[in-house]
């Protein structure tokens, strides 16, 4: 469990120290990380981060994404992870905006044609504003499924407007099969 949150921490440092690119360049070397944590693979448009641990047992490892907008700004990044005993929520996502997002319009997500749905953000570091999904297995299985889901966020400078991008599901069902429970 100590392990498991180190790690959740170091992967919000790494977030917010990326070095962005093109959301399709998810090689280790566009990817600043904390000195223990590394990516293990890059499966379709995901990168699977893993953590080093001191006595050299099992590696955490989780998925990560970055989305940047149509000049290549950075926009996003989503890391997904799997729980365990937490009811109905099987898996979890944080995702990071920018500072400037305006935080009373939450964030959306559109898995597809699914109906949108919208989550509140629960926290800002000098990184960015993080919102914390709880995902069903329902929810899981609509990721494994699709092959795109529309994220939104309004701009707190331009509250009449949206930033639009598309989460790439393309090696999201072999990536989750390789990422580590946490407990």
């Amino acid at each position: 469990m100590k392990l498991w949150k180190a790690f959740v921490v170091c992967s919000a440092l790494a977030s917010g120290q990326a070095a962005f690119a093109q959301d399709t360049d998810i090689s280790a070397d566009s990817i600043r990380l904390d000195e223990r944590a590394y990516i293990s693979e890059v499966i379709g448009d995901w990168a699977l981060q893993c953590l080093r641990t001191e006595d050299g047992g099992e590696e955490p490892c989780q998925m990560y994404q970055k989305l940047t907008d149509g000049n290549g700004t950075p926009v996003m990044e989503i890391t997904v992870f799997k729980l365990q005993g937490r009811g109905i929520i099987t898996a979890g996502a944080s995702i990071v905006v920018p500072l400037e997002t305006l935080l009373t319009s939450g964030l959306r997500m559109q898995i597809d044609s699914a109906p949108e749905r919208r989550f509140d953000f629960a926290f800002c570091t000098e990184f960015g504003c993080y919102a914390r999904l709880g995902l069903t297995a329902e929810d899981v299985a609509a990721l494994k499924k699709g092959a795109v889901a529309a994220l939104r966020i309004v701009p707190a400078a331009a509250p009449d407007q949206e930033v639009a991008l598309d989460l790439s599901l393309r090696g999201f069902t072999a990536s989750y099969a390789k990422v580590s429970t946490a407990r």
